[in-house]
């Protein structure tokens, strides 16, 4: 999460920022320059996986600026449960779009269901929680 607030995710638009030959435009959609923002949360493959977790996207929260400015309108608005969900949910879009779903995409033309996005982050916040009740408590 921090590497994405400090807009340090290897974004195109950040690979072409540090002279890296690479259209900045996202891959999914093309129509903008992507962004930690927009593959996390604006991008329609993010929409999707958003749409899954909370039944309806909020799109209120599109108004920040960044991503940084994106998380602490979240930190603000959910409950703690809600937030550790968000929180995993974009770490697993960013693990999964920004390279096994692009790649499944371009080289065998197949996109990755928002479901597997969200069983893998389900999957990962459950493990967390039972390894948790191991860990001394301060």
């Amino acid at each position: 999460m921090w590497r994405a607030c400090y807009n340090v995710l290897p974004t195109k638009s950040k690979l072409a920022w540090q002279k890296v030959q690479i259209d900045p435009k996202c891959f999914f959609h093309g129509q903008k320059d992507e962004t930690t923002k927009s593959i996390l949360w604006e991008c329609p493959f993010a929409s999707n996986v958003w749409a899954l977790v909370w039944g309806k996207l909020q799109k209120s929260n599109s108004v920040a600026k960044n991503f940084f400015m994106l998380a602490r309108h979240m930190i603000q608005s959910l409950d703690r449960k809600e937030l550790k969900l968000w929180v995993i949910t974009s770490w697993s879009i960013t693990s999964w779009s920004l390279w096994n779903a692009r790649n499944r995409f371009q080289f065998k033309h197949v996109q990755t269901h928002p479901s597997e996005i969200f069983k893998q982050a389900d999957s990962v916040l459950k493990e967390y929680q039972r390894l948790a009740k191991f860990l001394p408590h301060r």
